[in-house]
Order: C-alpha cells, then structure tokens, then sequence
C-alpha cells in the first residue's frame, strides 16, 4: 500500500510538471498571437474602413435614381463603375480614410 501511494504521487508531480509546461506553451503562444495581432492592425483596419465605405457607396448608389434608370435601358448590362486601370494599392490619406492611388511600379505607395 505505501508503495502505490509513492506511485500515485510520482504520478500526480509528473501530471502537475506536464501542466505547467502546457501552461507555459499557451501563454508563450497567446504573447505570440497578440504580438502579430498588434502588427497586423495598421494595415488591417485602413482596409476595413475601405471596404465599409466602398459596400456603403455602393448600397447608397442601387437605391439611386442613377441606377433605376440604368435597370430601365434596354441592353443595360448592369455592370458597376469600373476602377481605374493600373495597378491599385491602398493608401490612408492626411485625414486618415483610406484612398486609392494608382502606382507605377504596382508596389504600394
């Protein structure tokens, strides 16, 4: 008896060292996760407010009398404005609000 309480023993100190590395691991991981999250945020929340004012615009513009008129020609195609040709990248203005800017090269401003 007192030699299988030794082993249970053992075996909890073990399970318990086990833990704090899966512990340990976790946290590192999450330090990780915030680290590239924080970096990511620059560049990811200029192109969320692109998009969310682009799907507005272009909400606000299939309720306009433009595009009634436009469902109303015969042949219309439907098709939405096109972008400027060239290669696009997007850049925040002075204000903060992203734009887009045509480039030369194709690499972003």
């Amino acid at each position: 008896m007192i030699a299988e309480n030794q082993t249970l023993k053992e075996e909890v100190t073990w399970l318990k060292t086990g833990q704090r590395h899966l512990e340990d691991e976790l946290k590192k991981k999450d330090e990780l996760i915030m680290t590239e999250t924080k970096r990511c945020l620059p560049q990811t929340n200029p192109y969320l407010n692109c998009l969310a004012t682009l799907t507005s615009k272009k909400r606000s513009w299939k309720q306009s009398a433009g595009w009634q008129r436009m469902k109303e020609l015969p042949g219309s195609s439907l098709m939405l404005p096109q972008l400027p040709s060239g290669p696009l990248s997007l850049q925040a203005s002075v204000s903060g609000s992203p734009r887009w800017a045509e480039t030369d090269s194709g690499s972003p401003l």
